[in-house]
This record gives C-alpha cells, structure tokens and sequence, in this order.
C-alpha cells in the first residue's frame, strides 16, 4: 500500500512538472501563406495573434478571419502532438490508459 502511494506521488509530482513544462512551451501556428501567425502555449492558450500589415490591407473580413481560424487550427494540432509526446514521458505503462 506505502508503495503504491509513494507511485501515485511520483505521478503527481511528474504531471505537475510537465503541466509546468506545457505552459512555458510556446507553438506557432501558420495559415497557408504565412500571413498569419497564432503563437499558443502547450496548454493551448492563445498567447499572440500576428497578421502581416499587407495582407489585412488587401483582404476581407472573411478572408482574413478564415486565415485566422487556419493559424489556429495549426497550432492547436501541433500543441496537441507536443502534449501528446510529453504524456508519454509524464505517465506509467497502465494497461488500458494510453496516450498514443
């Protein structure tokens, strides 16, 4: 019993250090043609929204929203990858639980 709670410590003391790990870990996301940048943490909070001056000038609403939705798309499929890898590192082999 004394080992499995001293197990269940080490978990909790390693999912804390890589929730810690996730929020300093920046991720960029891009639309298509670079125009627009979205930058996330690991946790996914949008951090900084970059659209390039010439291409909000030369574009609509639409368009530019939808690029917008596209960077952020791209960042959160990469934060959820890097999330995805630092589980792996972070949690025991339990039957049943798995982070692939």
């Amino acid at each position: 019993m004394l080992d499995f709670l001293g197990k269940m410590k080490d978990i909790q003391s390693k999912m804390e250090e890589t929730k810690n790990k996730l929020e300093a870990t920046k991720i960029v996301g891009i639309n298509r043609d670079a125009s627009v940048k979205v930058t996330v943490n690991g946790a996914r909070r949008v951090l900084q929204i970059d659209v390039d001056d010439t291409f909000y000038q030369q574009n609509n609403k639409e368009t530019v929203l939808n690029s917008i939705k596209e960077a952020m798309q791209d960042a959160t499929n990469k934060s959820e990858e890097i999330i995805r890898e630092e589980m792996k590192g972070a949690m025991p082999s339990i039957p049943g639980l798995n982070f692939e």
